[in-house]
């Protein structure tokens, strides 16, 4: 019964996301909401592969979508970087880090080595 009717009231309904279900040939089919690509189970939110560096998010109240891009990315997509945006702090803090790192370990070797060699001519 449920390979013949899958989209019978008694069984639970194969779509998500308050997708319909409906029967093709010997198959079913979803029909899907506005927010969901059309497909076998109604999983996907259609905007969801348009957002590069972002998330997708679906504005009920107005049937459409609009995109929440990381930072310091930005545009219709959010595929453009701006280092003038909030990424450019993040990306300074990482190099302000990294620099400072370095030039700790830079002192520390000279001071090993300073204590070395002081040690080298007091034994000589």
């Amino acid at each position: 019964l449920c390979n013949e009717y899958p989209c019978s009231e008694n069984i639970v309904n194969p779509c998500k996301n308050e997708g319909i279900c409906f029967h093709t040939n010997n198959s079913i089919k979803c029909y899907c909401p506005f927010e969901y690509i059309n497909g076998k189970h109604c999983q996907t939110l259609s905007c969801g592969k348009k957002c590069q560096n972002g998330q997708c998010i679906f504005l009920k109240n107005e049937w459409t979508y609009k995109f929440l891009c990381s930072g310091g990315w930005y545009g219709p997509k959010c595929s453009i970087f701006d280092v003038d945006r909030k990424g450019r702090n993040e990306y300074f803090q990482f190099l302000y880090f990294n620099v400072s790192q370095a030039l700790i370990a830079i002192f520390l070797l000279f001071n090993i080595q300073y204590v070395y060699r002081r040690q080298q001519k007091i034994i000589l």
